[in-house]
Parts: C-alpha cells; structure tokens; sequence
C-alpha cells in the first residue's frame, strides 16, 4: 500500500520533524509580546483571527491534520503537538496580559494596550471553537479509524476551553482596571475633553464597554448560555450616564416605550384655564 511505502522509505520521526519544523519556528518568531502583529486582507477572512500568532497556531493545526500531511503511525505525536500549540497560545495570552500591566507607553502591537488584549481574548474563544470543530469534523474519524476513544482526547479540549476562559475573564478585569485608571488620569481635564453634551473619553469607554457586554449577554441569554461573572462585569462598567441608543447600530439597546404613550399623553393634557378671578381684559380699559 502507499502507506507502507512511505513507511518503507522514510523514517516517520525525520518525516514529522521536516512536515513540523518550520511552522513551529514561526510560532515560536510571534510569540513574544513585542511582536505583535495584526491579521490583515486574506488571513482575517479565511482564519477569523485578529492577531498574527493565533492565525499561525491555528494554521498549523490544519496543516498537520490535512489529508496530504497526516499519517497513523505519527498520530500521537501530531495531537501532542496539537496540545503544545494550544499550550503555547495561553502562554502567549499570559504574556500579553502582563505586558499590558506594566508596559510604560500603554501600547501593544502599535494600538492601545486594551485593544490588543480585547483582539487576544476573542481570538482565544475562536481559536478553541476552531480547533473543537475540526477535531469533530475531521480528527476523531481519524482516531476512530485506529480504534482509538476520543473520550479522553476530548477532554484535553474542554480543558483548553476552561483555562481560555478564565485568561478572558483576567482580560476583561484588565481592561476595566484600564478604563478606571484612564478616567483618573483624565480627571483634571475633564471639563476640557468634555463634549458638547459634558461626556468625556472616559464615559464614552465605558459607555461601549457596557453596551457591548449587555448585548453579549443579551444574544447569549437568548440561546440559554450565561457565561459565569458577566452580570459582575457589566455591573461594574455601567458609567454614571449611559448614552441615549443610536438607531440602527449594533448592541445599543432602546428603552420599551408603550405604543401610543406620547400621544396619549399629550391628547391628555388640557390648557390651562385662568382663574375665575382674573379680570377680562376689556375691564382694564
């Protein structure tokens, strides 16, 4: 058969090496904080991820999975590099995250420190939706061919999903410490960064931050999912004065207003008749 062939002729663990070498490397190139970069053109469709390194991590994985790539005999050592990679996408999440605590310029990736941790966090949730997708799709038919129980496997990925989790949850305080210690900071100019309405840039932040969290939970209420410690968050970045919605745009909420209210309020009111003692006006004459 082609695969004893293959087997014949190469030597599996120089074969897994040469596939595998180059894709870590340039993992491992993109890992450091300082050198984050953003997804652009093709790469953000195709990957739907934001930052350079998940889109590679998330690349790999795919490529040593794919049918041209893939043989049973290096199947435990494809999945232990599969979990190494998803190892290292937490480590490079941890390090962002602490890079933004004490980077002195409040910059990652040439943008402020919060945006590049919000980009961190939803790749993150994608990269593990992803990785659990193509594993039912495409990993345990493999692993079922060799008599293998994918219970097990499956396990490692649901443990990867709840250390995600829990590094979003640090972002999400992170960023909210942020926009804390940004209002402070921006205190004594408040008057002077005020707008025309008296808003500053601190609650506008927040504004958006807790327009963004309630329609999160919102969307997720609606398909019964609750994520542990949101109602927490939102609480937490409700600003003083929350903006009046825009219409039409996305996660603003609009308070419910009885049909007909104004109108029956205003066909309600009567004019104001002046009192029985008030002269008529001809009597000043």
């Amino acid at each position: 058969s082609m695969l004893k062939a293959v087997r014949d002729k190469f030597n599996l663990v120089v074969y897994f090496k040469l596939v595998t070498h180059k894709l870590v490397r340039q993992v491992d190139s993109e890992m450091a904080p300082e050198s984050l970069k953003f997804t652009e053109g093709e790469d953000a469709v195709e990957g739907g991820m934001l930052c350079a390194v998940s889109s590679t991590i998330l690349r790999t994985v795919e490529t040593i999975w794919a049918e041209d790539v893939f043989l049973y005999p290096i199947a435990d050592k494809l999945w232990d590099l599969t979990l190494r990679l998803l190892e290292k996408h937490l480590a490079w999440a941890r390090a962002l995250l602490d890079a933004a605590k004490t980077n002195e310029h409040s910059e990652l990736g040439g943008v402020e420190s919060w945006r590049a941790l919000l980009a961190a966090r939803l790749d993150l949730n994608s990269l593990h939706s992803k990785v659990f997708d193509m594993a039912l799709e495409q990993l345990w038919p493999k692993l079922s061919d060799m008599g293998v129980d994918t219970s097990l496997f499956g396990q490692c990925l649901t443990r990867f999903g709840i250390l995600a989790d829990a590094e979003c949850a640090k972002i999400d305080e992170e960023v909210l410490d942020s926009v804390d210690t940004t209002g402070s900071s921006l205190s004594r100019f408040k008057r002077k960064g005020a707008g025309l309405d008296g808003t500053t840039d601190d609650d506008k932040i927040r504004t958006q931050i807790y327009r963004d969290l309630s329609f999160c939970r919102s969307q997720g209420l609606e398909k019964n999912i609750e994520v542990e410690g949101l109602s927490k968050l939102i609480e937490r970045s409700r600003p003083d004065t929350i903006e009046p919605a825009v219409n039409g745009r996305s996660g603003t909420a609009t308070p419910d207003v009885p049909e007909g209210t104004v109108k029956n309020e205003s066909a309600e009111q009567k004019p104001t008749e002046p009192p029985s003692d008030t002269l008529p006006a001809d009597a000043l004459q």
